[in-house]
């Protein structure tokens, strides 16, 4: 079952590949038709059961939107069946609400994406605008009972250091009055997820983890973890849950690391 329908006109797949990469690879379900039928399905069944199914609609809107009759009847069903809907403008110069959707589109507010690159792997960089609409999901998902923030991609640990309950989507994030402990913000976690892609590709590893250990924001237990990963990749990536998984001092920490050996452009992405 899916969380999220991914609304969109074939103007802008490869755009929308990009956004379903990126919200998949945070741990949300999201049905997507190129993803989710294969050869042989009825289309109209498999994305009426993809609409049926999910909580939140995301509608990926192009000036081509409006004018697609599937783009209308989905919207249509999402706002008939009350499915909380989450609009993205990803064209300069769009009229909102789309022309003949008003009813649907009237009283939510949209994230302008407008600005985003031309290239359609990095179009949805914006970190800000990004960080707005994760917010927005895990707001109306919670709500649901369905999910708290997205954990990083490979943790398997809420903030209370337990093992999660589900492995359907999204954990739930514990607060420090629900775990008992200090535990870092859901702005900072946040944070980390939305520039983690960044952060692996780029990220001095040897540098920012002996000052990180020197500056004991990492133990040598957490030293000796991260180095046992086979792979670069997965060092860094056990380096950033093992900041996840402290308290907000440790995400300070990591950007005063950053910024001792010159990654000043990766502490950027960490303060907003």
């Amino acid at each position: 079952m899916s969380q999220v329908f991914i609304s969109y006109k074939r103007d802008a797949t490869g755009r929308i590949r990009a956004l379903y990469d990126k919200l998949t690879s945070l741990g949300y379900k999201c049905w997507l038709d190129e993803h989710s039928l294969a050869g042989g399905d009825p289309i109209n069944a498999g994305i009426g059961k993809g609409l049926r199914d999910c909580t939140v609609f995301i509608a990926c809107l192009t000036d081509e939107y409006a004018r697609a009759r599937y783009c209308r009847e989905e919207a249509t069903y999402a706002g008939t069946h009350e499915k909380r809907i989450i609009p993205l403008i990803l064209e300069r110069g769009i009229t909102y609400p789309p022309v003949g959707m008003e009813l649907i589109f009237n009283d939510t507010l949209y994230i302008d994406f407008s600005q985003g690159s031309n290239d359609d792997e990095h179009f949805w960089d914006d970190d800000k605008k990004f960080l707005e609409l994760i917010r927005a999901l895990n707001k109306i998902l919670l709500e649901h009972g369905n999910v708290g923030l997205a954990p990083p991609p490979n943790q398997k640990q809420n903030a209370g250091g337990k093992a999660a309950t589900s492995g359907s989507g999204p954990a739930a994030a514990a607060t420090p009055a629900q775990s008992g402990i200090d535990t870092m913000s859901d702005e900072h976690k946040e944070l980390l997820i939305i520039t983690r892609k960044k952060l692996v590709e780029n990220i001095d590893l040897d540098s920012i983890l002996n000052i990180l250990i020197s500056s004991k924001v990492l133990i040598p237990q957490d030293s000796s973890k991260i180095r046992s990963k086979p792979t670069r990749e997965s060092k860094v990536e056990e380096l950033l849950d093992s900041i996840g998984r402290k308290r907000d001092s440790a995400f300070y920490g990591l950007i005063d690391a950053l910024k001792e050996a010159d990654q000043h452009h990766l502490a950027k992405l960490l303060t907003g």
